[in-house]
C-alpha cells in the first residue's frame, strides 16, 4: 500500500499545484476556493470510496493538500482567499439553501485545518464579521455561529474567543435598541 499511497499523494499534489498554477494567471480568485472544495470532495471520494478510509491515504491526502493549500496566489494567500469566499457566503443577498450552506462551511472548515497561518485566516475572517455584522449584512446569525462553532471544534475557544464576543456583542446591542 505504501508505494501507491505515494502515487497518489504526487498525483493530489500534481493536481493542485497545476490548480494554483492556473490561479495564478488568472486576475478573479473568486472561484479558487470553490475549486479546491470541488478538488478535495474528488479525492475524499478516492480516498472513502476505492480506498476503503484507510488511515494511510486519509494522511497521504491530508499532507498533499497541506503542500499547495499553503502557496499564495498572486498577492492573496489561501488564507484570505478562503475567507472572502466565507464572507460572500454569509452575506445578505445569496441565494443559497440552507442545508446547503452548512455543508459548504464543513468543506470549508476542512480546508482551513489545511492551512499553516491559521491565525491569518482568523484575521481576515474578523474583519469581515465585523463589517458584516455593524452593517447588518449578515443572513443568518445561526450559520455565523454554526462556522464559529465548526472552527471552535478544530482550534479551540481561545481562538474563536473574539469572534464570539463579537456575536454576543451584536445580540446585546439589538436587545438593548429593542428595550
Amino acid at each position: 500500500l505504501q508505494p501507491i499511497s505515494q502515487i497518489v499523494r504526487e498525483h493530489i499534489v500534481d493536481v493542485g499545484m497545476s490548480l494554483v498554477r492556473k490561479e495564478e494567471a488568472e486576475k478573479d480568485h473568486t472561484n479558487y476556493a470553490q475549486q479546491l472544495i470541488d478538488l478535495h470532495d474528488t479525492y475524499l471520494a478516492l480516498v472513502q470510496g476505492p480506498f476503503g478510509n484507510n488511515t494511510l491515504f486519509q494522511k497521504v491526502l491530508k499532507e498533499a493538500f497541506e503542500v499547495f493549500v499553503n502557496k499564495d496566489i498572486g498577492n492573496a494567500t489561501t488564507a484570505e482567499l478562503l475567507s472572502t469566499f466565507c464572507d460572500n457566503i454569509m452575506k445578505t443577498g445569496g441565494d443559497k439553501i440552507e442545508g446547503e450552506i452548512d455543508t459548504i462551511l464543513d468543506k470549508i472548515v476542512m480546508l482551513f485545518s489545511y492551512l499553516s497561518d491559521k491565525d491569518m485566516f482568523a484575521e481576515f475572517y474578523r474583519k469581515q464579521l465585523a463589517k458584516r455584522l455593524l452593517l447588518n449584512r449578515s443572513a443568518s446569525d445561526d450559520d455565523e455561529r454554526s462556522l464559529i462553532t465548526k472552527l471552535k471544534y478544530r482550534c479551540g475557544a481561545q481562538f474563536t474567543s473574539k469572534l464570539e464576543g463579537m456575536l454576543t456583542d451584536m445580540n446585546v446591542s439589538k436587545d438593548n435598541q429593542a428595550a
